[in-house]
């Protein structure tokens, strides 16, 4: 139940992506997978910022003596070294959730995460972005050679059968056409 290298769930506001992130993060923990979930916020747009965060989500991934690091000085290129050096240090699959991926979105942080996914040492390293906006560095290879999968908003949506459905034990009956009419807002 591994996904592929990236997972990109992008979709507006509104769509279920943290909700069939989590659901999923679940069930890859039933399973005993390695995982990171990560919320961001308007602050991860900063590199250090962004490299500190996933330096402190790992922690629990990684042995006790490679713990306890003051990374708050470190310039941008260390704290990049400290990160992809412990990431090699976890001998099995890791999945990393980044949900709200779009707020840390700026051409920084972007590139760090692109050099992540070019080191060819970090393969069992799997990224979930979850995201309002596409990213910006280079995914075609990843398309290419089938390591970017994408799910959006045709994905995420339900079918006026899926919404009706939905809708049946609620108290408001409601019609066909107002379904539509719930559907075609989207």
């Amino acid at each position: 139940v591994q996904p592929a290298r990236v997972l990109l769930l992008l979709a507006p506001a509104g769509y279920g992506k943290t909700s069939f992130a989590a659901q999923w993060h679940d069930l890859l923990k039933s399973h005993g997978a390695k995982l990171v979930w990560l919320p961001l916020d308007a602050d991860d747009c900063d590199q250090s910022h962004f490299l500190v965060a996933l330096l402190e989500a790992l922690q629990d991934l990684l042995p006790t003596e490679g713990r306890g690091l003051d990374a708050s000085s470190m310039p941008v290129a260390t704290l990049l070294s400290v990160l992809v050096t412990r990431l090699r240090r976890i001998d099995s699959p890791v999945t990393i959730f980044l949900d709200d991926y779009h707020f840390a979105q700026t051409d920084a942080t972007e590139s760090l995460l692109a050099k992540m996914l070019a080191a060819k040492d970090l393969v069992h390293v799997k990224f979930v972005l979850i995201s309002r906006s596409a990213p910006r560095f280079p995914i075609s290879a990843l398309r290419l050679n089938g390591e970017l999968k994408q799910i959006g908003v045709s994905d995420l949506s339900f079918s006026d059968m899926e919404a009706q459905e939905f809708f049946a034990g609620k108290t408001a009956k409601l019609t066909q056409e107002q379904i539509g009419a719930l559907r075609s807002e989207e």
